[in-house]
């Protein structure tokens, strides 16, 4: 009798568990429409676009630098027409009839890695035209972008609500705005939640079991990052290497290194894959010696500096804001393109440096906040040296940037050791 009434109490727990999850579930539905939708809206507020006419224009027409135009939005509109005309796909010859009199524009010289976006763009283009085709798609990227990050955080058991607030703010980042419509590829940086990710599952002492449903799933997210831009892809390689090589000091266990191995496998993989064709073109016909050549000089340009977080745009609403921009812009090479905090961000990260040497300052250095360790990692691929006027300048600031590095991930490893503290208090947080 005793064990007909637990077993009938076992049910309606487990009725009840089954309530709850399809509660979640409803809610979760919910929360990812209202982002969408409120994503959209503001998206089409701060570009305009409130009539049907305005989706078939784009979002501009040259760069957003100062002097002879050095954006990209007229190569990238040149590459969905070529698309839209099925002369630009993946794993296919890229000859433009259109270009290149009396021969065909040859395009199989330049190596390229986002051909299946801009491909999708270009069918789409077929049916509403290239420039309403761009900014459909520079929408869903903004959509994605805040939809994966929800995801993503519900996967880590962050509450719904923060969940949603810390969504929007991704989705409505001042980088992809910045970077849309000039580097759309650029934008497309829905996948990053899902790097990160994989990078946290490295962190687990107990590592990534080789086969298990985690190891498929980093494998996948692995490969396309492979396929999408190599700015990402480069970090997470780096980032996943680093941190498997910090927990196998930690627990001699190989698993970590093997599992690393096989995510940069999968990665380099894949952008052999796409490139397949550029390099079997090269191949056949020789090497292409008027190609345009990027020096080593303009990594250190292009590189983030950590006071281009805090400088304003150029269009910010207040006055006093803008002047600090265009200061900015006058003394640097390069203006920078969606690196600004905003003042909540800055606020926030104030914060979470303030916590941090208040943690480090105690007896117990364990409870560092993972989230400021795992920042620090990620400035030290994004910074190089604030000058290269001289290779032993350049080489002490590598030096340099390589302790902080190690300081952070060895930080890092010493958080993961007790999941009690980290995990829960901070995604809570």
């Amino acid at each position: 009798m005793s064990e007909a009434i637990a077993n009938v109490e076992h049910e309606g727990d487990g009725a009840e568990r089954t309530v709850r999850a399809d509660r979640r579930r409803r809610f979760d539905i919910l929360a990812i429409v209202v982002l969408v939708a409120v994503i959209t809206a503001s998206w089409c507020y701060a570009n305009g676009m409130s009539h049907r006419t305005d989706w078939q224009m784009p979002l501009t027409y040259k760069g957003p630098y100062v002097g002879r135009d050095r954006s990209d939005i007229l190569v990238y509109s040149a590459f969905i027409r070529a698309a839209r005309d099925g002369h630009f796909a993946p794993f296919a010859a890229k000859f433009v009839p259109e270009l290149g009199a009396p021969y065909d524009g040859n395009w199989n010289d330049w190596p390229y890695l986002e051909y299946v976006p801009l491909y999708l763009i270009g069918v789409l283009a077929r049916g509403v035209g290239i420039f309403s085709a761009l900014n459909i798609a520079l929408l869903f990227w903004n959509c994605l972008a805040g939809i994966m990050f929800y995801v993503v955080a519900r996967c880590r058991r962050i509450d719904i609500i923060w969940s949603f607030i810390a969504a929007l703010a991704f989705g409505l980042a001042s980088f992809i705005f910045a970077q849309s419509p000039d580097h759309p590829m650029v934008a497309l940086c829905w996948h990053v939640p899902l790097l990160l990710l994989v990078v946290k599952w490295l962190t687990d002492e107990r590592g990534v079991a080789f086969g298990s449903k985690r190891f498929w799933v980093g494998i996948s997210v692995a490969f396309i990052a492979g396929l999408q831009n190599p700015y990402y892809s480069s970090t997470f390689c780096q980032l996943a290497l680093l941190t498997a090589g910090a927990m196998f000091l930690s627990t001699r266990n190989k698993g970590h290194l093997i599992v690393a191995a096989c995510l940069v496998g999968a990665t380099v993989a894949a952008f052999v894959l796409i490139n397949l064709d550029p390099w079997f073109w090269q191949i056949r016909l020789g090497r292409n010696h008027g190609a345009v050549v990027r020096q080593f000089q303009w990594l250190e340009i292009y590189a983030l500096k950590a006071l281009d977080l805090f400088i304003p745009p150029l269009n910010h609403q207040w006055a006093a804001f803008r002047e600090v921009g265009r200061w900015r812009a006058s003394v640097a090479l390069l203006h920078d393109e969606g690196s600004y905090l905003g003042i909540i961000g800055i606020a926030a990260l104030v914060l979470l440096l303030v916590i941090a040497i208040g943690a480090a300052a105690r007896p117990d250095s364990e409870k560092v906040p993972q989230k400021f360790c795992g920042y620090s990692g990620s400035f030290c691929f994004t910074a190089p040296a604030d000058s290269m006027r001289s290779s032993v300048r350049w080489a002490s600031r590598i030096c340099e940037r390589a302790a902080d590095s190690a300081f952070s991930f060895s930080q890092l490893r010493s958080c993961s050791r007790r999941n009690g503290y980290r995990e829960k208090s901070w995604d809570r947080r």
